[in-house]
């Protein structure tokens, strides 16, 4: 090997720990030279020297059953050159049975002297600490932290989504915990989070399976139903037996004012109106609760 391969060899070889496999693919030759891989590659390539047979070989093995063709038809070979026509890199995610996400990505090397690409670099990165990372983070910025549920920007959003979707019947459930301003006032915010944390537990079990929850203010909540709507009867018994059966440690019982609006019994109201007449029917019931309990002014 002449000095200046010996060079460029070392400086692949060094450019090679950053990946967890690199190779330079020879398009015009149907071959690859191999700077670094894994154990597992290794044993899936075998003694195959075709650089087509080694991607479809490699990507079939390595990759789950659901993000398998996407990585055949990315790693394909007769089609790389035009796919990376004007670009500096391509690359796409993918999931491998060993070590979970990963990058894989081409890289143009060398072009003929009529501008056709004729050398590439393939390369891979595991990045399941990255795509972990991000769906915490994107966990974080649409989930309220003390119950779980979807927060106010989800919200928003959904609201956006069914508005576009004038055809999708829902209904509006609005939630407010009585009581919750007092237990604040007597037992500290210590019992106000537990009656929050309570008023989730009994939406999520009568609801989540059925639609989308969300809090989207202090004592307030949402729930979306969009799945079996003629049988809403059901799960609001199955509420209140909830509520009736919830005790905490330093709030005994829980009572939640809730108000039901169906969209395809109100067709002419919009997003926003359907929310408020939903509003307007949990305020009632709250109104019927602080009379029953001989209370003034709401608490």
């Amino acid at each position: 090997m002449k000095d200046y391969e010996l060079q460029e060899h070392n400086r692949l070889l060094a450019l090679s720990k950053i990946y967890n496999s690199l190779h330079v693919v020879n398009l015009r030759d149907n071959t690859f030279e191999e700077f670094s891989a894994t154990k597992e590659i290794h044993d899936f390539i075998g003694d195959v020297k075709e650089a087509s047979s080694q991607m479809r070989i490699t990507i079939e093995e390595f990759c789950t059953e659901e993000c398998r063709a996407e990585g055949v038809e990315f790693t394909d070979l007769t089609t790389v050159a035009d796919r990376l026509a004007g670009k500096k890199i391509i690359s796409r995610e993918l999931i491998s049975r060993y070590s979970g996400w990963f990058r894989a990505s081409f890289i143009p090397i060398e072009t003929d002297e009529n501008g056709k690409l004729i050398s590439v670099f393939f390369v891979t990165q595991v990045i399941e600490d990255e795509k972990r990372q991000n769906q915490l983070l994107a966990y974080r910025a649409n989930t309220d932290m003390l119950t779980g549920f979807l927060n106010r920007y989800s919200y928003e959003e959904e609201m956006s989504t069914l508005y576009h979707s004038v055809d999708q019947d829902f209904i509006y459930i609005s939630f407010d915990v009585n009581g919750l301003k007092a237990a604040n006032d007597s037992f500290g915010h210590q019992a106000g989070d537990e009656l929050l944390k309570g008023a989730a537990y009994c939406i999520a079990e009568s609801f989540s399976e059925y639609g989308h929850l969300f809090r989207i203010g202090g004592d307030e909540f949402v729930a979306i139903i969009t799945k079996d709507l003629d049988r809403i009867d059901e799960f609001k018994k199955d509420f209140m037996e909830y509520l009736d059966n919830w005790h905490g440690n330093l709030i005994k019982s829980l009572s939640i004012s809730c108000g039901f609006v169906r969209r395809s019994s109100n067709p002419k109201k919009t997003m926003h109106e359907l929310a408020i007449l939903a509003d307007k029917k949990m305020y009632e019931c709250k109104a019927n609760y602080y009379k029953q309990k001989g209370i003034d002014r709401r608490l």
